[in-house]
């Protein structure tokens, strides 16, 4: 399989999100519905999963909180790219708080290595959760640079969010992956 690169597909994302005139802020499920299928087209193992996200900009300092069970949440891709399980937030530029301020300004993604899941079977869904089911408590990817600390904890596989699909569906008729 060729080698994936994730900035390629962002690139895509983020034309398709502006051809379609889908908002790009406060749509994580869109933006992780969308790259979910780009992978798939690929032919690469993808899944969406939702969760709490809990992400602070560090440099300067905003905080931003999703939390599902405030009827709130965050969504993002997990995927099995170059023999490796990755957690990646293709709209984490567009990550904002509750008063509208853009809080991520320098990462046009977020990519998590999820070396815990390297024993679980690529496109096997039920084997996918079972190794998610596995890991101890809740589980939570983390990411923590000079720029940002990211928190991702996980509370479901595959949501169905009708109206984020239909969104997904219309940025993805905009977006020809192989060009």
């Amino acid at each position: 399989m060729e080698k994936v690169d994730l900035n390629v597909i962002g690139k895509k994302l983020e034309e398709g999100f502006e051809e379609a005139k889908v908002d790009k802020y406060h749509n994580c499920a869109t933006w992780a519905m969308a790259g979910q299928k780009i992978l798939k087209q690929l032919g690469i193992p993808a899944y969406t999963c939702i969760g709490d996200l809990l992400y602070r900009d560090i440099i300067n300092d905003k905080l931003a909180v999703f939390r599902l069970d405030k009827n709130d949440y965050h969504m993002v891709v997990i995927s099995f790219i170059e023999n490796k399980w990755k957690m990646i937030d293709f709209g984490a530029e567009y990550i904002s708080n509750n008063k509208d301020e853009v809080i991520n300004e320098k990462d046009s993604q977020i990519i998590i290595d999820i070396p815990d899941l390297e024993v679980v079977n690529a496109w096997e869904i039920i084997s996918f959760w079972e190794g998610m089911q596995s890991l101890n408590g809740k589980v939570r990817w983390n990411l923590e640079n000079k720029r940002c600390s990211y928190t991702f904890i996980v509370e479901g596989l595959e949501p169905s969010l009708s109206e984020n699909e239909e969104e997904a569906e219309s940025i993805m008729s905009k977006i020809d992956i192989n060009h």
